[in-house]
């Protein structure tokens, strides 16, 4: 690993310069040379060319070297460049005389050293010394002729050179490393926070000449993308004078070069430091998340070499492959666009999305770009748009409902884009792989969902970490029914209408209902049960399967429904119930009870609808059911005309003066239009209150008790109230109009007698 000052011009940028210095300090080191090793090997030398002694000087002084110890061994010296690469052979002036010392033979003093020989070691004299120094010479111009024949040796190995030019700094020193360094040198810097801003790269040989076709390089830059073309041979790649940081690079060999060396090399990143190594091509950095580089190292190796770094999947990362920016609901265009995996848009907020625009990032080295195409509230699906245009309104608070997304040109061929939506009520759909056929749309249509958020992830084509595609689209669903009549007519109906007849009071035997999935590509069924007059409730049925007895007898009373599969994750199953004598109950969902039960009340129609999950009910759910511990009189959703208007007055009659309960009940009667009539609470019981039958307690009737023993003035003149409907009675007591359950009230009055009701007046309003 060498470093060179800033002022030095590689050889390979000017080749036809000489080092004129260096070969004078050369010439030096040889002089000593001569005068220790005999007058013949300076005859030698002198007749040797000069230039030829700058770069050949190494491998001479090692060859010395190994002639003074016998020829047996070559001892190697700090300042030997056998074990680094010839391409840039560095001998100085105060490192000379270490060389000369080394190759001086121990056992001869030199002119300005008495050193005192050694009796024990053999003495060498002037022809002998000149002997060696032909040998050496000899044995040299053998090595240079085995080294130009074998590419892989060491002598021959080329060396990666790299220039960096860095923030403030500007173009640092160069840096080189060959196939027989163990360590990378390195060009930027580290912990200074610099960015690396272009780089030079080249392959030299041993002989410090640029290698011609041999490297090439490109990078991203800050808010440009990846160079369009490669740079090569010592070219620059990236910007200067523009401030714009290198977040990645690629480097790769080319020709001959590729198929003996791999080239390694890492990149140190602002807030990540060194990532792993990667090799022959590969990208280094990141692409999306505005890092600079700040340093970098290449290193240069044999094939199947056992020194080679070991590379990683941490080499090179990627946030860019694809931009969204979504318009929100009360937010506008959020700040920031979303890259591969994040969310754009919002979860948890319940705010629709209402417009889009997405492109690809500059991370991708190919040609290709983005289309996309929005369901829009009220208006469907929109035209085809690509590569940032807007997609969907603002300003005009209409929800994104579906998005479909496609790549195109080359990318296709290369990458797969998958997308997923978060709906309202349903949470996040599943993965779907970008396309322009139907099943590469993701959200619902007829659904009136709004999509609140969207992530959109870009895989290589060979990937094997891509998601699980699943559901990511839903429509609407539909359900088709039929109900059997006493007298054994089937009537079919579908989709929230009626099946059956009202007002005929013909009850129904059986029933059958089946699932009609429309444009889903999803799982699941229905399963129908009914409670059956003198059965109870029996076994469900499911999909088409006729559930019921087909007998008067054993007529239908209630009914329970519910989904099964994948169909149930979106949607809920309402289904209401028309019993005799109520009418039309409330609507009863995903398995609960409809109808009634231990009442007597035949079901004499039926409605089935599909809602998407989360959607409003359609229609009132109180009251769906009752048996004969719930029903306390007939609900609201069943009264009449008449019966309303006495219970309106219930709840805008004042209280009377001194609490007088039958006063009240009789000015509420009146105030409804029906009359007056007098007497206590007692009278009223004894007059008109015939029945204790809570299925024939309707809205407006009185409800009374002759006495009870809560009180001296009710133990005597008993106590009534109205009953308003769905369980619940008002009566006036102390001075104020109250409201209490049927239930509670016969509870608390019926100790003594038993509670009766009926019309006061015995004007039958219902």
């Amino acid at each position: 690993m060498k470093t060179r000052s800033s002022s030095y011009t590689p050889r390979h940028l000017a080749k036809d310069s000489r080092d004129t210095s260096r070969v004078i300090r050369v010439n030096a080191g040889i002089s000593a040379l001569a005068v220790t090793a005999g007058l013949a090997f300076a005859l030698t030398s002198v007749g040797t060319p000069t230039t030829a002694l700058a770069s050949d000087v190494d491998v001479s002084a090692s060859s010395v070297d190994a002639t003074s110890n016998g020829g047996t061994s070559t001892q190697e010296t700090p300042n030997s460049t056998a074990t680094q690469s010839p391409a840039a052979p560095s001998v100085d002036s105060a490192n000379a005389p270490d060389i000369a010392s080394s190759q001086t033979s121990p056992e001869i003093p030199s002119d300005s050293q008495a050193t005192p020989t050694n009796a024990s070691e053999p003495q060498v004299n002037d022809q002998q010394a000149s002997t060696s120094a032909q040998q050496s010479q000899s044995s040299a111009t053998d090595d240079a002729s085995t080294v130009a024949t074998s590419p892989q040796s060491p002598e021959s190995t080329p060396s990666v050179h790299c220039q960096a030019h860095v923030q403030d700094k500007g173009w640092q020193d160069e840096v080189s490393s060959s196939a027989n360094q163990t360590e990378a040198a390195t060009a930027g810097t580290t912990g200074q926070g610099k960015r690396v801003e272009a780089i030079r790269v080249s392959l030299v040989d041993a002989n410090g000449n640029a290698i011609q076709n041999a490297i090439e390089y490109k990078a991203h830059v800050a808010n440009q993308g990846w160079d369009a073309s490669w740079s090569r041979d010592g070219q620059t790649a990236g910007t200067t004078g523009k401030s714009r940081a290198i977040e990645a690079l690629k480097f790769r060999l080319l020709d001959e070069y590729s198929q003996l060396y791999d080239l390694f090399y890492r990149v140190h990143i602002q807030d990540y430091g060194w990532l792993d190594w990667t090799s022959n091509g590969d990208a280094a950095g990141s692409v999306g998340l505005g890092k600079r580089i700040e340093a970098l190292q290449l290193l240069l190796r044999l094939k199947g070499s056992n020194e080679s770094p070991t590379t990683g999947g941490n080499a090179y990362i990627e946030h860019s492959g694809i931009s969204i920016s979504s318009h929100v609901q009360n937010v506008g265009w959020q700040r920031n666009a979303t890259a591969n995996g994040q969310t754009s848009g919002t979860t948890g907020k319940g705010l629709r999305i209402e417009a889009i625009s997405a492109k690809l990032g500059s991370g991708y080295d190919i040609d290709g770009g983005i289309e996309y195409r929005t369901y829009l509230q009220n208006s469907g699906w929109s035209s085809w748009v690509a590569n940032g245009a807007v997609s969907g309104t603002t300003g005009r608070g209409l929800r994104v409902e579906a998005v479909q997304f496609a790549l195109q040109g080359e990318i296709a061929n290369a990458y797969d884009l998958y997308y997923r939506v978060h709906i309202a009520n349903y949470g996040w759909m599943d993965w779907v792989l970008a396309g322009t056929d139907p099943n590469s749309i993701s959200g619902t249509t007829d659904l009136s969902k709004r999509i609140e958020a969207i992530q959109l992830y870009m895989y290589k084509k060979d990937s094997t970490h891509k998601p699980s595609s699943g559901i990511g689209y839903v429509s609407a669903a539909g359900v088709s029914y039929s109900a059997q009549e006493s007298n054994g007519t089937w009537k079919d109906s579908a989709n929230g209408r009626v099946a059956g007849t009202t007002g005929k009071s013909i009850p129904l035997v059986a029933m059958r209902a089946t699932l009609d999935p429309g444009e889903n590509d999803i799982t699941g069924g229905i399963t129908y049960s009914v409670h059956l007059a003198n059965i109870g409730w029996v076994d469900g049925q499911s999909n088409g399967a006729v559930a019921g007895k087909s007998l008067s007898i054993n007529n239908i009373q209630g009914v329970r429904i519910s989904l099964s599969g994948t169909l149930a994750r979106f949607f809920d199953v309402y289904y209401r119930v028309h019993s005799h004598n109520l009418g039309w109950l409330g609507w009863a969902k995903d398995g609960s009870s409809a109808g009634t039960s231990g009442l007597n009340f035949p079901a004499e129609a039926f409605e089935i609808t599909l809602v998407p999950k989360g959607n409003a009910a359609p229609g009132n759910t109180s009251l769906a059911f009752y048996s004969e511990k719930t029903y306390y009189g007939q609900p609201t959703s069943t009264m009449n005309a008449s019966q309303a208007r006495v219970r309106n007055s219930a709840f805008s009659t004042p209280a009377t003066p001194g609490g007088y309960c039958a006063m009240w009940v009789t000015n509420v009667v009146s105030n409804a239009g029906y009359g007056h009539y007098s007497g206590d609470a007692c009278d009223l019981y004894r007059s008109y209150c015939t029945s204790s039958d809570l299925k024939q307690l309707k809205v407006g009737m009185i409800i009374a008790v002759s006495t009870h023993p809560h009180t001296y003035a009710g133990s005597i003149y008993g106590h009534v109230g109205i009953y308003i409907g769905n369980g619940l009675m008002r009566d006036s007591v102390y001075g104020y109009v109250r409201q209490i359950s049927v239930k509670d009230w016969i509870a608390y009055y019926g100790a003594t007698v038993r509670p009766k009701w009926g019309w006061l007046g015995n004007i039958k309003l219902a």
